[in-house]
């Protein structure tokens, strides 16, 4: 889930993490959380930001307690004091992804975050005893206040739909002075929250309320324009930009907005307008890789300048080498050439980085299905479906999910009758 920190949203956070209820339940009860985090420094200056500088805290109805980062050896220790070491390891194994492997001397390294830059790793917390896990996780740094991450036992509702069972954050407002920030610090991350679950409307009505005015309006207008992207609202995501753009005083503001506008023209299908806004934003950044990923797999999907495709992913990949959406964008480029050797190598890793995305399963079963492995692009396919049902309402695709439904059932039928036995029956 990302996050952003900071009063101008100058930290992108990323955070891959497993629900504590979930810890405690398959780990029998152990107090070590790990979060694996990406960072990357959104603003025009270099941003310091060390291993113990970050903070999360647990809320419950009664309080919220903060923690502080524990160094790898102090997790490792504790785990192999409790005898929970190896099943640790398991469970992170088993979860795919970033997870996988050793973790410990894998822990999100201290330097200076140059802008546009991202560092990657773990940060490893752990919970007090006697201190249950019932409620939210916020997570901040010493310089800037917390933000909402999801749990399970912590569900965002808007308040016309507000249930006495559950977590609602209007509730929670109105008595977060009982707890421990005074003014509730979360508006934003509770709106986005709302804009992820599909309630693109109340997101945005919340949203709205922190606009004062002020150039920080610049961030709060991105925001926007984000949520009505996510919802398909697109004329109200272009106009939200746009008045970002018109308090954009630095290039590299500037160039946020125009990759968000080139964003907003190709889920509408403007491909020349977006086009244009992802030049703009590389004429002054030319190393800025989501841009070059996000135009290169425009033109690898649309199947066109499939040259110019393969160079803007490569460029990509060469500032961020593990990034298992660039890894899929340089496969499916290479799919659409019919390199197909290529493109099952670069769909390979990125499942192995990135395999709960439904999108890099089904490229991959495309190039199984090319290669003459039916079996093994049903398998795929069923994966992508599985991934379908997990994403959130804001990025579900219903008629992506209808044609994967149609082409999968055709493939199992096909598989079935070239079975023993599984011959069709005369019409």
């Amino acid at each position: 889930m990302k996050v952003y920190l900071g009063p101008m949203n100058e930290l992108e956070v990323d955070a891959a993490y497993h629900d504590p209820s979930d810890i405690d339940q398959r780990l029998n009860g152990t107090r070590v959380i790990p979060i694996w985090l990406s960072v990357t420094n959104r603003s025009s200056q270099p941003i310091r930001l060390d291993y113990q500088d970050l903070s999360l805290d647990l809320g419950s109805a009664a309080s919220a307690t903060p923690l502080w980062p524990v160094g790898g050896d102090t997790a490792r220790a504790m785990l192999l004091q409790d005898g929970r070491y190896n099943a640790f390891l398991r469970f992170l194994a088993s979860q795919g992804n970033d997870y996988a492997g050793e973790p410990f001397s894998r822990l999100l390294p201290d330097d200076l975050l140059g802008p546009g830059r991202t560092k990657r790793g773990y940060v490893f917390f752990v919970r007090p005893d006697g201190v249950p896990f019932t409620g939210f996780l916020a997570l901040g740094t010493v310089s800037y206040k917390p933000e909402m991450l999801r749990t399970k036992t912590y569900e965002v509702r808007s308040p016309k739909t507000e249930s006495a069972r559950l977590w609602d954050l209007t509730w929670l407002g109105n008595r977060w002075d009982r707890i421990l920030y005074g003014a509730p610090p979360f508006n934003k991350s509770y709106a986005l929250l709302l804009g992820e679950k599909g309630d693109t409307a109340q997101a945005a009505r919340q949203l709205r309320t922190l606009l004062k005015q002020t150039a920080g309006d610049r961030e709060i207008y991105l925001d926007l324009a984000q949520v009505y992207e996510r919802g398909r609202w697109f004329a109200e995501a272009e106009q939200a930009a746009q008045e970002a753009e018109k308090l954009s005083t630095q290039p590299a503001d500037s160039e946020t907005v125009w990759f968000l506008l080139g964003a907003i023209y190709e889920r509408q299908k403007k491909f020349d307008q977006a086009e244009e806004q992802f030049r703009r934003a590389l004429a002054v950044n030319p190393r800025n890789a989501p841009v070059l990923n996000y135009y290169g797999y425009m033109l690898a999907d649309r199947g066109v300048r499939l040259d110019e495709s393969v160079a803007l992913v490569e460029r990509a990949l060469a500032e961020d080498p593990h990034n298992g959406a660039y890894l899929d964008s340089l496969g499916w480029a290479f799919f659409k050439q019919g390199r197909l050797p290529e493109a099952e190598t670069y769909l390979r890793k990125a499942v192995a980085r990135q395999g709960s995305d439904p999108t890099i399963r089904e490229h991959l079963g495309e190039v199984f299905y090319k290669t003459g492995r039916h079996d093994l692009a049903a398998a795929e396919w069923e994966k992508a479906l599985a991934a379908w049902k997990r994403v959130l309402p804001s990025e579900s695709e219903a008629e992506r999910v209808a044609e994967l439904e149609k082409k999968l059932a055709g493939l199992k039928h096909r598989l079935a009758q070239q079975k023993p036995g599984g011959e069709a029956k005369p019409q």
